[in-house]
């Protein structure tokens, strides 16, 4: 058996557990395993055990066994290992046990364990210090062959929050609630409870971000409205319930959703500084071989309204130095560095430029066709745009970007 596998959120009834590997959930040869969130409910005519860890020795345990309700009406325990010699899980914990007259709560071998007390202090399977979270009550189950719960379950906000575990049985975001339930079912608390998720959440500007609505609602229609401020400025950017949005400039955001329901007061979550949006890059690249050409994406003046001027510096002495490492800009400075610097300011000149509309660095990429910068086959020509403002302040200075001729 492969290891390492996840058993998570199943609904499992009305099965006796009679077979080689007898039980509701049996399991074996399990290392690794996450084993949560399973609801099991065994009939009255069952004599095997809700969950059965079989086996000693490698291979044979669990990561972890939480989170699970195991209701036993037969004759058998809800929990029973296979022998004093099986390993416990590492975790094992917030399980809650119902069981009958005739049920008990665990059994090693053929031996049952009574009460919870007794069963966290069993000594072989040693179990001390394991299952101090863990329940003995009624399951809450709605009925034999529905599994769903109710707030007035003990499983209710009892469980832990499992990794691998992020929606229940129904698809429904864990936790709903305060905490998150024990079993496979995640009861939704009445009210109206706003959330989401975004991906990515950082990145070089400009960043397009997905949101994913997360929010809840009681009400039987559901919800009706989201009001998504992606900037947390105080206005509603998007009402789609799972909307994109592009962040232009550098900077960290909040972001604030409301949802209504037209039955519950309206529910706001405002995240805050969940988005980082780090300084455009400067871009440059070349089909390679000598042929000369060369396409340089400059950073525009959108985010900087304060930049007046700028230059695009270049360097061919960066040879197969790491990129970025030079002592002046990161370039290593040289003729054409020092060319670039004396070139004379003007409206759309790349090289020494005054921003204007439309113009370089505002005009999109810098299409240099082919045989532009010939002669130069397999050099590399490094390049760095700064920026500043009227009183030559500086306003931005980009990456080195590094382009193969």
């Amino acid at each position: 058996m492969p290891l390492n596998n996840i058993i998570v959120n199943n609904f499992i009834y009305g099965v006796s557990g009679v077979g080689t590997l007898s039980g509701g959930l049996a399991l074996r040869k399990t290392l690794g395993a996450v084993i949560a969130n399973n609801s099991i409910a065994m009939p009255p005519a069952s004599t095997e055990p809700g969950i059965h860890l079989m086996g000693s020795g490698p291979g044979a345990s669990p990561a972890a066994i939480v989170n699970n309700i195991v209701s036993h009406k037969g004759a058998a325990a809800c929990f029973r290992f296979e022998s004093a010699t099986v390993v416990p899980p590492g975790s094992f914990d917030n399980n809650l046990y119902d069981p009958g007259q005739l049920s008990s709560v665990g059994a090693v071998g053929a031996v049952a364990v009574n009460g919870l007390l007794a069963w966290q202090l069993n000594a072989s399977p040693n179990l001390v210090g394991l299952e101090l979270a863990s329940a003995v009550g009624p399951s809450g189950f709605l009925a034999a062959d529905d599994l769903h719960i109710t707030s007035a379950s003990p499983a209710f906000n009892a469980g832990q929050p499992v990794s691998q575990v992020t929606e229940d049985i129904d698809q429904q975001v864990r936790p709903a609630g305060a905490g998150v339930d024990i079993g496979a079912d995640e009861v939704l608390p009445m009210g109206l409870f706003a959330g989401f998720s975004a991906s990515p959440t950082q990145g070089v500007a400009p960043l397009l971000v997905n949101f994913s609505d997360q929010s809840a609602s009681s009400a039987g229609a559901g919800i009706t409205g989201w009001f998504w401020d992606f900037q947390n400025d105080g206005i509603v950017d998007s009402t789609l319930q799972n909307p994109s949005f592009g962040y232009t400039c550098p900077g960290t955001y909040s972001v604030r959703l409301t949802v209504t329901d037209g039955a519950n007061p309206n529910s706001t979550l405002v995240s805050n500084s969940v988005i980082t949006v780090l300084e455009s890059v400067l871009q440059a690249s070349s089909s390679g071989g000598g042929l000369g050409d060369l396409i340089i994406v400059p950073v525009s003046t959108t985010c900087y309204p304060t930049a007046f001027s700028g230059w695009t510096l270049a360097s061919l002495s960066g040879g197969t130095l790491s990129t970025g490492s030079g002592p002046f800009l990161g370039l290593y400075p040289d003729q054409v560095t020092i060319d670039f610097i004396l070139s004379p300011v003007g409206v759309g000149n790349p090289i020494h430029f005054l921003v204007a509309p439309g113009f370089y660095p505002n005009a999109g990429p810098l299409v240099l066709p082919s045989g532009t910068v010939g002669g130069l086959s397999g050099v590399n020509l490094d390049l760095v745009q700064i920026m500043f403002d009227i009183g030559f302040n500086l306003v931005y200075l980009s990456n080195v970007a590094r382009a193969t001729l």
